[in-house]
């Protein structure tokens, strides 16, 4: 018995050890795709899903913050597969994506919906606040969806 709580007590330290590091380890959060932009955005255009675009830079408090903590928090990492996929954009290398989005303060976030923006967030966020925005931005992609079949059907209804 004793033995079995040992192990166990290993098991668990193991666990949240592990847990720590990825928390805390540096890089870049593994709830983001190595895709591009560009091919994000292409992707995202037929592909049905959401697209969470983060614009941030190195140098960057709140960038470095969120990537610590809020992209590594499980709830978001949950959303993200159920619902799309994220990228990560360094707006230091990728001047370009910056600009043709016209971000004006980082961290910037974006939720993308066939190739269209349904919502932005500025500024740093905890994991509760990204997660009700990214909820809030859902459901705004789910009615403009539903506005674009509706107007398809009227249109295919009408001589």
């Amino acid at each position: 018995m004793r033995q079995g709580m040992i192990f166990v007590g290993i098991v668990v330290s193991a666990i949240a050890a592990v847990s720590l590091v990825r928390q805390f380890s540096a890089g870049k959060p593994g709830v983001f795709s190595s895709e591009s932009y560009a091919r994000a955005i292409e992707n995202n255009r037929t592909d049905g899903r959401l697209l969470v675009v983060k614009l941030g830079a190195d140098w960057c408090p709140p960038c470095r913050e969120m990537d610590k903590t809020t992209f590594r928090d499980g709830r978001i990492e949950a959303w993200v597969n159920e619902h799309g996929r994220a990228i990560s954009v360094d707006v230091d290398a990728n001047r370009g994506v910056a600009a043709e989005l016209g971000v004006r303060g980082i961290p910037t976030t974006i939720l993308f919906h066939q190739g269209q923006e349904v919502a932005r967030l500025t500024g740093g966020a905890g994991a509760e606040a990204l997660l009700m925005w990214l909820e809030r931005g859902r459901d705004e992609a789910e009615r403009q969806a539903r506005r674009e079949r509706l107007e398809a059907a009227r249109l295919e209804g009408t001589p």
